[in-house]
């Protein structure tokens, strides 16, 4: 099992994976090219993966078979995992935990020629969806408190051995140092001001002749003017 342990200088947990660390030629990328052999992510090869946890699925198709059209699962090589217990302690100037948490696999299409810019935009609802599914999901487990969803894109970015589109999850046993930063200050600033920065810091934005007032925006929390407000 991994480790996270908290960096003294920074205040900053970090995930310390069990084994051999990295090797000079680990940093060596191939260009990036969609890969047509065998992969586990496409429709029909779910026995390839670890069983899903999640899907939206066609009506009367089976778990763990085709027919879906999003699909969670395990990642096979999990950062963090979901047995166990943290057990904080501390050793010399150190506090550390067990990695425990989840690590998962968000499989965007059941099509290994499609990414996610390129899908329809009911198929990138269903993702929403998945998105939305797995943080409720997770939200039940005590042990979580954070939950982060990202997506590798590119060489630079990690994402040149999988060529099928997929985002990932972890749930982290902790609230990164950036998020509770900006959590303190709209606390803060709620005590000392009694309204909320988010609210007052929202802008609202003119689309055509028509403004739309994103303090009351359904969709903050992935708007693309308020991103950087939720949180």
């Amino acid at each position: 099992m991994s480790q996270m342990r908290k960096d003294i200088f920074t205040d900053r947990w970090v995930i310390v994976e069990e084994g051999e660390g990295l090797q000079p030629t680990d940093f060596h990328f191939k260009k990036f090219a969609r890969n047509t052999d065998f992969c586990p992510f496409c429709e029909s090869n779910e026995a390839a993966t670890p069983p899903e946890v999640f899907a939206i699925r066609n009506r009367g198709s089976s778990p763990n078979g085709p027919g879906w059209s999003v699909r969670v699962v395990p990642n096979s090589r999990p950062r963090l995992r979901i047995e166990g217990q943290l057990e904080r302690r501390a050793e010399a100037l150190h506090d550390l935990m067990n990695g425990v948490g989840a690590h998962e696999i968000i499989v965007e299409t059941s099509r290994h020629d499609r990414s996610l810019h390129e899908l329809e935009i009911e198929e990138i609802s269903d993702v929403i969806r998945a998105y939305i599914a797995r943080i409720v999901d997770l939200e039940g487990d005590q042990r979580v408190r954070y939950v982060l969803i990202f997506k590798n894109h590119g060489e630079g970015a990690g994402a040149h051995t999988i060529s099928h589109s997929i985002s990932q999850l972890v749930a982290l046993p902790v609230t990164p140092r950036a998020v509770k930063s900006k959590l303190m200050i709209a606390r803060d600033y709620f005590a000392l001001k009694e309204r909320c920065i988010i609210l007052r810091r929202a802008p609202t934005r003119v689309e055509g002749t028509k403004a739309t007032d994103h303090r009351e925006c359904r969709f903050c929390r992935v708007c693309s003017v308020c991103v950087t407000l939720s949180l």
